[in-house]
């Protein structure tokens, strides 16, 4: 039954790049979709199944999408554009055993996160559904080790179901990401081997990088074009194309002054590899353990060995984040934390102050995560805090158009994910990024991630031609 909320939102007409996606879809049994997070792709996929499913040439239909996605996406757009095709959410652990018992007989759209397809798989498999569709396939199927990676490939090997895979970023962390994608969505587009199977991973490396040292891989000339032509068909629109009402977001970096606190248990630490801080003991023996807990020493929560947290005064940074705030003509503020002490702790401070604050992070469940992105989106949210992996797929943001990273983090893609929450139909504003650094180190980690993006976008470059 089509909610009533829905009934009261605007008519929407489908785009030109939407109708032109139905269809790339509808004539190609395995395919990608490639365009970028926010142009709008969902709504063409639907539209496909819609038409399957209402000329009975496919009624069972998987979706696999993040929690997140689920309900704020999916369910959406089934109600909206394909209303006659019956829904079947296998989303929630609670009753996912219940329902999938009469599922031999359901027919229309059954919609599951990737960790519930592993509970489920013999029932779908089953089942036989004759289309999957993946949303987010790179966030979740650059891993042909993981359980995930093994559930939706049983479910494509012992179903054979046509499979239409959504991803804007399919190169986050470098090529060899692809080599797992590729094999769930379209093995016969690799090179042919004398076995007759697909490539191996090591066939996959050794085709695209070379290895000038030990443990050094680096990408062959024209390693990137042959990336392309494996991962076909495949169909991609930018933001750019779709949205140019909408301008490019502005990232600014700001350099914030430590304090003397800050400075000495910083100095400490770089020494040392470890430090005596507030009664509680810091090591770090590793490099990596090294530099993150300088990233938390420079956000102010750091953690000790014990487990428990001192905080570090970093007035400084505080401050930037506040003057934030009155400088942007849109608010509310999106302020990104990757430590979950360091997030409470500023959403507290920011509290004090007489702020409407929201936090997301892992212990907020789906349904309040859901009510806050409401509240957001209506304007009853000053900050909303959020851990990056919690609020990087899926989640319309567009009433506010500032995001504030209190500090870098390593993983490209949360980083891409995130920052386009604001990057969407429905923005009136100019989109702002705002990173936080006051060392080298941070600044180290930004470029890091920079480095990573030219290597991302060269790749998508291909498809945009």
């Amino acid at each position: 039954m089509t909610s009533i909320a829905t009934l009261l939102q605007p008519e929407i007409t489908p785009l030109p790049h939407q109708l032109y996606t139905r269809e790339f879809l509808l004539d190609n049994p395995r395919a990608y979709n490639l365009s970028s997070c926010g142009s709008g792709k969902t709504l063409g996929g639907v539209m496909a199944l819609r038409d399957l499913y209402l000329a009975g040439l496919e009624t069972r239909i998987v979706v696999i999408a993040p929690v997140s996605v689920i309900p704020s996406t999916w369910v959406e757009h089934m109600e909206r554009f394909a209303p006659e095709v019956p829904v079947l959410m296998l989303n929630k652990a609670s009753n996912r055993r219940k329902l999938v018992k009469d599922i031999l007989t359901f027919k229309g759209v059954v919609l599951i996160n990737p960790d519930g397809l592993e509970a489920v798989i013999h029932e779908l498999v089953a089942w036989k559904p004759g289309l999957l569709i993946i949303d987010e396939l790179s966030g979740y199927y650059r891993n042909i080790k993981t359980n995930r990676w093994k559930a939706a490939s049983y479910l494509v090997y012992r179903a054979r179901p046509a499979l239409w895979a959504y991803t804007g970023t399919p190169i986050t962390k470098n090529l060899m990401d692809a080599y797992a994608q590729c094999l769930l969505v379209n093995p016969q587009m690799f090179p042919p081997t004398r076995s007759g199977k697909p490539m191996k991973y090591v066939e996959f490396r050794d085709m695209l990088m070379t290895n000038p040292k030990a443990h050094i891989w680096l990408p062959k000339a024209g390693a990137i074009e042959r990336v392309k032509e494996i991962m076909q068909p495949a169909i991609r629109f930018t933001r750019e194309q779709v949205m140019q009402d909408i301008l490019t977001p502005i990232i600014i970096r700001k350099s914030i002054p430590l304090s003397k606190e800050q400075e000495q248990l910083l100095k400490a630490m770089m020494e040392l590899g470890k430090a005596q801080y507030g009664g509680q003991h810091i090591n770090a023996k590793e490099a990596r353990a090294l530099i993150t807990k300088a990233l938390q020493i420079c956000m102010g929560e750091v953690y000790a060995s014990s487990g428990e947290t001192v905080s570090v005064p970093a007035p400084q940074r505080f401050q930037a984040l506040m003057d934030i705030f009155d400088e942007v003509e849109q608010t509310p503020v999106i302020v990104a934390v990757n430590y979950i002490h360091c997030l409470l702790s500023l959403a507290e401070k920011i509290r004090l102050q007489g702020y409407r604050v929201a936090v997301i992070y892992g212990k907020v469940t789906p349904k309040e995560r859901g009510e806050i992105i409401k509240a957001f989106q209506a304007g009853e949210i000053d900050f909303l805090l959020a851990h990056p992996q919690t609020l990087a797929h899926g989640v319309t943001l567009t009433k506010s158009s500032t995001v504030v990273w209190y500090g870098p983090i390593y993983d490209l893609e949360l980083v891409s994910q995130l920052n386009d929450r604001i990057f969407r139909y429905g923005q009136t504003g100019q989109p702002l990024i705002v990173e936080f650094e006051s060392t080298a180190i941070e600044r180290r980690v930004y470029a890091s991630l920079r480095g990573k993006q030219q290597l991302s976008g060269s790749f998508m470059e291909l498809f945009g031609e």
